[in-house]
């Protein structure tokens, strides 16, 4: 039987690598779409909503950092650990590449 606290340290760790993939999936997809309606909103929606996905992730993790430091599991609070910098790195990447939207207009 698979424990939460295991769940929870594997989503965090691959859950927003995972957001980032579908992320950029997406908005290659769209992002001609929204250039031809002049509809910059959906760009940003799409980055708010991959933002607040890692997010959820990384708080789970953090759930999961909290029950591996009561019961002691080293290697769980190390794994729990790499995934919330790895978490906050992918967030500020998508972050970045919303400011490199302001920055540089993707639709010319």
């Amino acid at each position: 039987m698979v424990k939460r606290n295991n769940l929870l340290m594997w989503g965090a760790l691959l859950g927003p690598s995972t957001t980032w993939l579908v992320y950029l999936m997406a908005s290659f997809t769209v992002a001609a779409y929204a250039c031809e309606r002049g509809d910059d909103w959906i760009m940003q929606g799409m980055t708010f909503g991959a933002v607040v996905v890692s997010f959820i992730f990384l708080w789970g993790g953090g759930n999961a950092y909290k029950r591996f430091k009561a019961s002691q599991n080293q290697s769980g609070i190390f794994i729990c650990v790499i995934s919330f910098l790895l978490g906050a790195l992918i967030v500020l990447i998508l972050l970045a590449s919303e400011l490199s939207n302001h920055l540089v207009r993707p639709c010319l």
